[in-house]
């Protein structure tokens, strides 16, 4: 059964996905001086999701298991980092009033 459609990105990121050009394509029996840019992707096992951007990814939510899915902390201590950064604020407001 079909549930969902979805999108998924090779991670190029992770693996040394090479680019390269090819001749361009033939138009009516000619030649085109165009160049196609093709990706050779080395390993074809680890995709990505974008779940952000998708309008069902509550469904792919469901289906994968929840450490795949789960959020991942910017910071270790948010607090602390947000008193870090509103202090550097502090700092920066008087020199910009002057």
């Amino acid at each position: 059964d079909l549930l969902f459609q979805f999108n998924a990105q090779h991670d190029c990121r992770h693996f040394p996905c090479c680019l390269v050009e090819s001749a361009g394509p033939q138009q009516e029996r000619l030649e085109s001086r165009k160049t196609q840019k093709l990706i050779i992707h080395s390993d074809t096992t680890r995709f990505l999701l974008n779940t952000h951007a998708l309008h069902n990814a509550h469904l792919i939510r469901e289906i994968l298991p929840r450490h795949l899915t789960a959020p991942k902390p910017l910071f270790s201590d948010r607090y602390a980092k947000h008193c870090e950064f509103t202090a550097g604020l502090r700092e920066i407001g008087p020199e910009k009033c002057a």
